[in-house]
């Protein structure tokens, strides 16, 4: 049986025709963000929030964003409703989805800096290592006509191993929770589909590397918390992001988004989305990772470098880095993810200018699941930025 993805991956087209037709030849600088700029992007949210963006009849209730350059927040607000009676904020938490993945590969990249060993051995831990010398029970995972699947494979989302959110795994009901643990074991049957090499978008890989984090972050007890543990006292704590969670933390939480739904949503229990799609957090603390991920001070400059690289080939101008897609245009660079999970609409961009390097960092959540437009409506964002 078919299960549709709802961790979708980054555009091939529709920003293009806009990126085609605009230039920008002004710098980005913080000082030159004027009321007026703030009032244009009050427009682009309006046209996005009642429906005229798109075909899509349902407007969105609630959508919140923020607008860096280079280091200085520029706007950070919210439009609409968190809740009934209830006004989004900067600080309004939303499921981000697939956002989560770069916090999974950051983590993974920092124990690799960290040079630790892998459990049971003295190997350290690297890009490199073959999962078969982490997980027991890999063996189904070697063809024997191909080499190994590898840490980078993960990150790279060019492991060939099948997408457990796009094939339903046997007896496992999406709309139920499970145990990570039995997940696990069930993700333990697949075998690669084809040659570990091509890009794949692929939330298995993801839910692996969370595995991978419980196993090595040591000092913990190996329970399917430690990977919440880990990125929260990695990330969220040093870098003041006090808005930012998990998903089966929200329900506690009155500042937390309700989410809209189109229809019965799976996947929505603990364990099936974790290090894919289970984070929660706000535009505010999306503006501070992205600030600090730029800046190389949440991980060091190799590896940093290694996250935003063209790593696994998407389309002509696309490529995967590591928990990031990466795109290539005449006058910028864009470095970003889309989420997309039952409820929530989310998009998260930081575009590098190719003529001066400056920076511009735009997120935009919302509580609507399958919102169309939040990447062009990033794209639009930076122009004005830019100053078109």
């Amino acid at each position: 049986m078919r299960i549709t993805s709802f961790l979708v991956p980054f555009r091939t087209s529709g920003i293009a025709a806009i990126a085609f037709i605009l230039s920008c030849a002004a710098r980005a600088a913080a000082a030159d963000w004027t009321l007026d700029k703030s009032a244009r992007v009050d427009q682009l949210i309006s046209y996005v929030r009642d429906g005229t963006a798109s075909i899509d009849p349902l407007p969105v209730p609630g959508i919140s964003l923020a607008i860096g350059i280079d280091d200085q927040l520029v706007l950070a607000k919210g439009y609409g409703e968190a809740r009934p009676g209830v006004p989004a904020d900067e600080h309004t938490v939303y499921h981000v989805g697939s956002i989560t993945k770069q916090f999974t590969a950051a983590a993974i990249l920092h124990l690799i800096e960290s040079t630790r060993e892998v459990p049971g051995s003295n190997v350290e831990l690297t890009l490199r290592t073959p999962l078969t010398d982490i997980f027991e029970n890999a063996s189904h995972w070697t063809r024997e006509d191909a080499p190994p699947i590898t840490i980078k494979n993960l990150l790279t989302m060019t492991s060939s191993l099948p997408n457990f959110t796009a094939f339903r795994l046997a007896d496992d009901d999406p709309f139920h929770a499970i145990p990570a643990p039995k997940l696990l074991a069930d993700i333990e049957q697949f075998s690669p589909r084809k040659l570990p090499d091509d890009f794949e978008y692929n939330n298995t890989g993801y839910f692996l590397l969370a595995q991978i984090i419980e196993r090595m972050a040591g000092g913990f007890s190996h329970s399917p918390e430690d990977y919440r543990h880990y990125l929260k006292s990695l990330f969220f704590a040093p870098l003041n992001m006090k808005d930012s969670g998990f998903s089966e933390e929200t329900t506690e939480n009155p500042n937390s988004a309700l989410p809209t739904y189109r229809r019965r949503p799976p996947f929505t229990q603990p364990d099936w989305l974790e290090g894919s799609a289970d984070m929660t957090s706000s535009a505010i603390d999306l503006f501070r990772w992205n600030r600090a991920l730029m800046n190389k001070t949440v991980i060091d400059a190799k590896t940093h470098d290694a996250m935003l690289s063209d790593a696994a080939r998407v389309g002509p101008q696309d490529w995967y880095g590591m928990g990031l897609f990466v795109r290539h245009k005449d006058d910028f660079d864009e470095f970003a993810h889309p989420g997309v999970v039952p409820g929530f609409t989310s998009f998260n961009a930081v575009f590098k200018s190719k003529k001066d390097n400056s920076r511009v960092s735009v997120t935009l959540l919302c509580n609507k699941d399958g919102q169309k437009n939040l990447d062009n409506l990033a794209t639009e964002i930076f122009y004005l930025a830019m100053g078109r």
